[in-house]
């Protein structure tokens, strides 16, 4: 008997999912050219997402196997009506708000006294409250949400299954049952591996909503979008004329998922391995930025705007968040490569919200080959 092939349906939906990523790359493409124009200190984070989007989209675009893609049927489905959803509904909202200078008056104002030539690090500090880096780093933990993709699997893809099939018309006794069949224990790997899917579709859908208003804010700034003033208030001074650093976290940890699970090889190793990654990405990032913004009072010396205080923060919050997930061993390396990132390689001008989880997914992706995992009965917990 032959192995299925993958439908035209399945097929038609991953490669036009692609496209869409790629369309989105190509609209940023005057806001990477203008900075690079006008040399920003954030051109190459902007560069860094055409990058990542156009690689994503490959991923995405090419078939998994011979039978499935790696974000499959109904889910890339759902994802472009997303896309094309929020879409219309931002050029609608565009379309009919007021033109107005509120944008060009903020980034003046958050401008105003910078001296271009300071570090990169110690400008991100200025005219930029501990205040507003709370709230800036509240809207990063967001992120850590993206861990319930596993604990609302069943209930999520049961729903999701059942409302295609419906659309469809297809609805049989047999779906029904293959989709109640997530419940239960038995098909534990299964739940892990569509939690897996659920989590990537999240990534992909929620990067719509921040593009579309990144894209307004950049490229038509007379024009009012959604959120404008939360995304005003949690801009640094070098964010002005580029792509805000929310975009380089999701696609990082898009990246990530992408590492370490896109080979059926070790992918259930790969699964806790990528929550270990949120885990230490968003956690350690955020806990020494506030630690180090409120308290820090001893700097680096090779890192002006960097403390030891901010830097032990994350160092102790993201090996102990990661360890109920990889482990001490994956825990305590995880926790070393975010203080390169975040000291040693704080002079690259690559954002460590790309490639913190970048850098954790290429170093856990070779260290799982080697390390044989104990997973106990309990969901998410590991011990190496």
């Amino acid at each position: 008997m032959e192995p299925p092939i993958i439908g035209i349906e399945s097929f038609f939906f991953s490669v036009l999912l692609s496209i869409i990523l790629v369309i989105y790359a190509i609209m940023f493409l005057p806001i990477v050219r203008y900075s690079f124009k006008i040399k920003t200190k954030n051109r190459w984070n902007s560069l860094t997402v055409i990058i990542l989007l156009i690689v994503i989209a490959t991923f995405i675009g090419l078939p998994l196997s011979a039978t499935i893609f790696y974000l499959f049927a109904p889910l890339n489905y759902y994802a472009i009506v997303v896309a094309g959803s929020l879409l219309v509904f931002f050029f609608i909202f565009a379309t009919i708000s007021k033109s107005s200078s509120h944008e060009d008056d903020f980034n003046k104002k958050l401008s105003n006294g910078i001296n271009n030539k300071l570090e990169k690090s110690i400008l991100d500090t200025y005219n930029f409250t501990p205040a507003q880096e709370m709230k800036r780093k509240m809207i990063h933990l967001f992120s850590i949400f993206y861990l319930a993709a596993w604990t609302l699997e069943p209930l999520i893809f049961f729903g999701v299954s059942i409302l295609y099939n419906l659309s469809m018309n297809t609805t049989t006794k047999e779906s029904y049952i293959n989709a109640q069949s997530l419940f239960e224990y038995e098909n534990f790997e299964i739940l892990l591996m569509n939690g897996l899917i659920i989590q990537f579709f999240m990534f992909i859908c929620i990067f719509f909503g921040i593009a579309n208003m990144e894209i307004m804010r950049l490229r038509f700034k007379k024009k009012d979008y959604l959120f404008r003033k939360t995304m005003q208030t949690t801009r640094r001074p070098t964010e002005i004329n580029d792509i805000s650093a929310s975009i380089l976290l999701i696609l990082g940890l898009t990246m990530s998922a992408l590492i370490l699970t896109y080979n059926a090889e070790n992918r259930i190793e790969g699964i806790y391995a990528h929550m270990g990654v949120i885990s230490i990405s968003v956690l350690s990032d955020m806990f020494a930025a506030l630690i180090g913004r409120k308290w820090g009072k001893h700097k680096w010396p090779i890192v002006k705007g960097k403390s030891y205080e901010g830097s032990l923060a994350g160092f102790l919050v993201g090996f102990f968040s990661a360890l109920i997930f990889v482990g001490w061993v994956l825990a305590l390396i995880g926790a070393l490569i975010f203080l390169i990132t975040d000291i040693v390689l704080a002079k690259v001008k690559i954002s460590d919200n790309a490639s913190n989880p970048i850098l954790l997914a290429i170093t856990f992706k070779i260290l799982i080959q080697f390390v044989d995992p104990m997973i106990y009965t309990l969901p998410f917990i590991k011990i190496w």
